[in-house]
């Protein structure tokens, strides 16, 4: 009986050093301790794993409940009249062309902890913009919905300006770029409305008014240039490559700058000029032809 337990005894060490001499374990690592701790090391990532998982679900769900619109749906503001994009939903093409807003428009997302009210209610909401100034018999070139649009692109404090007073028409006041001067003298922040004899528009925000007693180029980055026709808005802003925003001379006043070209260029009489791309807005030209005659100029000033 004893032999035969020490026989098996020395059998089952004898198979235990093979099988432990097969896989290679290292020096006092025994088979069944290896197999716990491959066990053990899945189930502790995979603890960690899904954990961080769990966190990544949490976030997004807050996210979620902050949102109380649908990302895809909703407009951000400063977008509403952008033309390189098209609104894809027929309910917000709806709201806008009840509005008798005649642009395209930039689906974008927007989260309720960015603005307290949607932005197309805000737009519908506020008070009325009010154009005065204008003599009932000047031939007009502003209207009342591109006012609107142009409005919406202005920055955030302008648009708050109900009022916009008619500074100088071209045809109220006549066409010389003296009497253009006199009449927004001292003013501040402007908006200016070009009409061409092909019937288009374009024109620029400046934010001060045109001064010769300036020497060189004047004006802030937040200057841009646009054009529009029935069916698009286009804003052109400043690029930062320069500082060239607006320059007023004698003889002409012009927008932009570099390279020797200008955004928009006007002649002492108001009568001729040309449009080009230039540095300071990375711009289209305004007009179909490069050199245009004018036919209207209104330069508006804002009121709050």
């Amino acid at each position: 009986m004893g032999l035969m337990t020490g026989f098996l005894i020395q059998k089952k060490k004898s198979t235990k050093t093979s099988s432990d001499s097969e896989i290679d374990l290292p020096v006092g690592v025994t088979l069944k301790n290896q197999e716990k701790k491959h066990k053990f090391i899945p189930k502790f990532f995979s603890s960690i794993l899904k954990s961080k998982y769990n966190k990544v679900v949490e976030a997004t769900n807050n996210k979620k409940s902050l949102c109380s619109v649908d990302t895809e749906k909703t407009l951000h503001k400063d977008d509403l009249y952008d033309s390189e994009k098209t609104i894809l939903e027929n309910e917000v093409t709806q709201v806008f062309s009840e509005a008798h807003i005649d642009s395209q428009s930039t689906v974008s997302t927007l989260c309720a902890e960015d603005y307290s009210k949607n932005p197309i209610q805000v737009f519908l909401t506020r008070k009325t913009l009010n154009l005065k100034g204008r003599n009932t018999i000047t031939l007009p070139v502003l209207n009342d919905d591109l006012a609107e649009i142009i409005r919406s692109r202005l920055p955030n404090l302008l648009q708050e300006a109900t009022t916009w007073k008619l500074l100088y028409s071209m045809d109220q006041h006549g066409a010389t770029l003296s009497t253009l001067y006199s009449k927004i003298q001292g003013q501040g922040p402007c908006i200016m409305v070009l009409k061409n004899s092909e019937e288009e528009l374009f024109g620029a925000y400046m934010s001060e008014a045109f001064d010769p007693s300036n020497k060189g180029f004047f004006g802030t980055p937040e200057c841009f240039l646009w054009k529009a026709d029935k069916f698009q808005f286009k804003k052109f802003t400043a690029t930062h490559i320069n500082q060239y925003f607006m320059v007023a001379e004698p003889s002409f006043i012009a927008m932009g700058g570099g390279n020797g070209n200008f955004g928009f260029y006007l002649d002492e009489d108001i009568h001729f000029g040309y449009s080009t791309k230039c540095d300071t807005f990375n711009n289209e030209v305004l007009t179909k032809n490069t050199e245009f005659e004018c036919f209207g100029c209104e330069i508006w000033g804002l009121q709050f």
